[in-house]
């Protein structure tokens, strides 16, 4: 087994990897330089991927895209009551979209129930959650910094998951719900399906 881990592929090995098979590129850290991150496109919506470290000192693996939004629509979704504390809407209740098993999984809170109804009848979204266990997906633009980086009318969707990611069949699942989720929100009126113009 030692040796197994001895010989384990890099973060940076797989995320070149994962680089390759989606079409991105892999930029690597160092010290002047930052985190190692990919850049990549879905249609027209610019992705990153990299690692941060909260005020705890845990590590989050991140998938993020800025977009245009049509309407302001806002929302947060994550199983693990841990996550709490990320969400700015805490005094907002848990929502329920009608579907016993989903509602059950997950907490939910958004600006708009209607739309976040919408959001979550995609059985291939809906599917991609179910099979993630300790993600944080939002869409977002409240904070200070954030109005400071995006003009008005961009909004930022964001997946996060613990740990510094070195699985490449779970990068591309969660890629892949990444992908979905910004799909979903253009079906839905609340993205357009454009180049922002901004690169994270």
């Amino acid at each position: 087994m030692a040796l197994l881990g001895f010989f384990a592929p890099s973060k940076d090995d797989v995320w070149q990897r994962l680089a390759d098979e989606v079409g991105g590129n892999f930029f690597e850290g160092g010290l002047w330089l930052g985190d190692s991150k990919v850049r990549a496109h879905v249609d027209g919506w610019p992705v990153t991927l990299d690692t941060y470290k909260d005020s705890h000192g845990t590590t989050f693996t991140r998938f993020r895209a800025p977009y245009l939004n049509t309407d302001n629509f806002t929302f947060a979704i994550y199983r693990d009551q841990s996550f709490d504390h990320k969400d700015r809407w805490t005094e907002r209740e848990d929502l329920e979209i009608g579907r016993a098993f989903f509602d059950q999984e997950f907490v939910i809170k958004s600006n708009d129930l209607q739309k976040v109804k919408e959001l979550f009848s995609d059985d291939k979204l809906r599917a991609a959650l179910i099979k993630q266990r300790d993600i944080f997906l939002r869409v977002r633009f409240e904070s200070a910094w954030f109005n400071k980086q995006y003009p008005n009318g961009m909004h930022e969707l964001s997946l996060e998951a613990r740990g510094e990611i070195k699985d490449l069949t779970r990068l591309k699942e969660l890629y892949e719900l990444f992908g979905e989720t910004l799909h979903q929100l253009c079906r839905i009126g609340t993205a357009l399906d454009k180049d922002p113009g901004i690169v994270i």
